[in-house]
């Protein structure tokens, strides 16, 4: 448009008939009439002039129209609708406050009871339910990986409404199926952005998305199980998959539904087959399950704990089997009069642990069957937590220990203790070293919170709860504190964040001040004693399930 057709055309009425969009142009047909009065419906039944969308009044006709002759304009009617994502997006708007004009990365205006009301209204006719169903299944395999807005995405959370309310397992199985493909083909801030709406929404949708998939992966693992083919596997996994996005979703969002509900309880059917293999010797059936089973450590979230600690000890029995078939030998002849240093002096010289650990102590008789291998780590742990052996930091109201701040010992002490606390893991001895959860979260990449300092040091947590809980300005600035916090390595005092020492903490800040504060204590001030611990850790112990 020129100037001064535009100013025409935003004066006088228009009646735009056709807009044609691509390339590097954009073209709009229109023609001008006076007292233009547009009804509501014009367009309801041209699709070459909008969207097909579903009314009420479209669905009611699909239901009561049974004349064998209007079937295929009904048919093609649905395939419009459902095999377009624009048509099925469209069609469940919120259109309740304009709710659907509001669409952000955290909310996309979709009413799913206008879904759930859709599918059951057409349960009553399997005919168009059928055809609704194959429709669908078109439209989940022309998905694109890019979508161009927030509002393309309304399709991912539609479709797993409409799957729910099936009934057929095979149905539920292949939609399922074609929707988890389509998920995880979106490209990486587009699967970022869906996760955020899928946490955004009410809980019980959460809820339902999981028990979904949930319920399609039992399904796979009973046909993995009976039939351990390629296919079979390929689907399990690419389910999982889905799943365990959703529970690091959840686990991002501070636990919107309880991670019981992630579990799915039919993998110990891979551990039942394992074992039937074990007796009737099938050597082959079992190298083929425990390899499947293994696989699914990247699927952390199925597992309850006892599903866990299996994972762990068959991983750990296939690791000491093919060292021990190779001759591989882990034994530790210890003093007891000098058991730290002789432990230490082994930790330096070997190089693998993966074989069973296998102690004996000097001038005694015995063969260790788990036993000696007890007693070792409690006397070790014993003699390296002990306040005269200086490596650890004691806390006396909570009897804990933590690491020293940096610098206090420039030795590989904490690097062998890791060690010591790994190799007790795979060995599956206790080594009581009184750390606190933190430790854990730490070698979890998990970061420590206020709540973990009311653990290690009570009395630090509770002032510092305090300062957060405190109402008044005038108390806070009594305090007279700063972003400072006193160094026990050689009492000089320590800034939590730069120029710290002249930086007040007032109650606008007090929350920025907590979390420097405790971060100091569990990340900044033992940034290399950590390190050390933990690379030594996981070189004593190489199974990687320790981390499921």
């Amino acid at each position: 448009l020129t100037t001064k057709k535009y100013k025409r055309f935003c004066k006088v009425p228009n009646l735009i008939k056709r807009i044609h969009a691509g390339g590097n142009q954009s073209m709009i047909v229109y023609s001008e009439v006076e007292n233009c009065i547009i009804s509501e419906g014009q367009f309801a039944n041209s699709t070459g002039k909008r969207i097909a969308i579903l009314n009420d009044t479209t669905v009611q006709k699909w239901i009561t129209s049974p004349c064998d002759k209007k079937k295929n304009k009904i048919k093609r009617e649905i395939d419009i609708t459902f095999s377009s994502a624009s048509c099925l997006n469209g069609s469940f708007l919120e259109i309740s406050n304009d709710q659907h004009f509001k669409t952000s990365p955290v909310e996309l205006g979709v009413d799913m009871s206008a879904v759930n009301r859709f599918i059951g209204k057409v349960k009553q006719c399997p005919y168009i339910l059928n055809q609704v169903k194959k429709s669908v299944k078109k439209m989940l395999e022309s998905l694109t990986d890019s979508p161009i807005c927030a509002e393309a995405l309304r399709v991912y959370l539609i479709v797993p409404e409409l799957i729910r309310l099936l009934d057929e397992e095979y149905d539920i199985s292949l939609l399922t199926d074609l929707l988890s493909n389509a998920i995880l083909n979106l490209k990486k801030d587009k699967r970022k952005m869906l996760v955020s709406l899928l946490i955004a929404f009410p809980t019980s949708y959460f809820m339902m998305f999981v028990n979904l998939y949930q319920r399609v992966s039992k399904q796979c693992f009973e046909k993995t199980v009976d039939e351990c083919s390629e296919n079979n596997v390929n689907q399990l996994k690419m389910t999982l998959q889905i799943l365990q996005i959703l529970y690091q979703a959840n686990l991002d969002a501070g636990l919107k539904i309880q991670e019981h509900n992630f579990y799915v309880p039919e993998v110990v059917f891979i551990f039942h087959v394992m074992c039937r293999s074990i007796i009737l010797r099938n050597g082959n059936q079992l190298l083929k399950y425990l390899d499947l089973l293994l696989s699914l450590k990247v699927f952390p979230c199925i597992f309850d704990t006892r599903g866990k600690l299996q994972m762990f000890l068959a991983d750990r029995n296939a690791i000491t089997s093919k060292m021990m078939t190779v001759g591989m030998d882990n034994s530790l002849p210890v003093r007891r009069e000098n058991i730290l240093q002789d432990t230490f002096h082994f930790l330096r010289s070997a190089n693998n642990f993966q074989a069973p650990l296998q102690v004996y102590f000097s001038r005694e008789q015995g063969i260790d069957q788990g036993g000696l291998s007890q007693e070792f780590f409690t006397l070790v742990t014993k003699e390296l937590c002990t306040p005269e052996a200086n490596i650890f930091k004691h806390y006396e109201d909570s009897q804990l220990i933590w690491f020293p701040e940096d610098g206090s010992r420039t030795g590989d002490e904490y690097h062998l203790a890791g060690e010591i606390c790994g190799l007790a893991l795979y060995n599956r001895c206790v080594a009581d070293f009184h750390f606190p959860l933190a430790l854990y979260k730490k070698l979890l990449n998990i970061r420590p919170t206020l709540e973990d300092m009311h653990e290690l040091s009570p009395t630090e947590g509770r002032c510092l709860q305090g300062l957060l809980d405190e109402d008044y300005d005038d108390v806070i600035d009594g305090l007279m504190l700063d972003f400072t916090k006193l160094s026990t390595k050689d009492g000089s005092v320590a800034e939590l964040i730069p120029d710290g020492e002249a930086t007040p903490v007032t109650r606008h800040n007090r929350k920025q001040y907590v979390y420097a504060y405790v971060d100091y204590v569990f990340n900044t001030s033992v940034k290399k004693n950590f390190e050390d611990f933990a690379y030594g850790f996981k070189k004593g112990c190489s199974n990687v399930m320790w981390a499921m």
